[in-house]
């Protein structure tokens, strides 16, 4: 008769997925998932905080994004003309 362990493994190989369009995660992620997790659980409070001002905005963001991308051709080709003559342009607050 063989060790459990082995049986064991055997069983787990042979169990098929709950979704088999999910593909089983690699034991190599695992630790990372742990190290990372802390993090996620400490922002996750804020996130919360902000989700209904980004709900709120997103609205507005959604209208004025066509005019955006407009005008952003516009600015990518000046950008470089901004860019030369920067530096000969000082800029006095006194």
């Amino acid at each position: 008769m063989r060790p459990l362990r082995f049986v064991k493994k055997e069983i787990f190989l042979k169990r098929e997925p709950l979704n088999p369009n999910i593909e089983p995660l690699n034991p190599n992620v695992a630790p990372l998932i742990l190290e990372i997790a802390p993090f996620i659980l400490n922002i996750a409070p804020f996130i919360l905080e902000i989700a209904p001002f980004i709900l709120n905005v997103a609205p507005l963001i959604l209208e004025i994004a066509p005019f955006i991308l407009k005008v952003a051709p516009f600015i990518l080709n000046i950008a470089p003309l901004i860019l030369e003559i920067a530096p000969f342009k000082r800029i006095h607050l006194s």
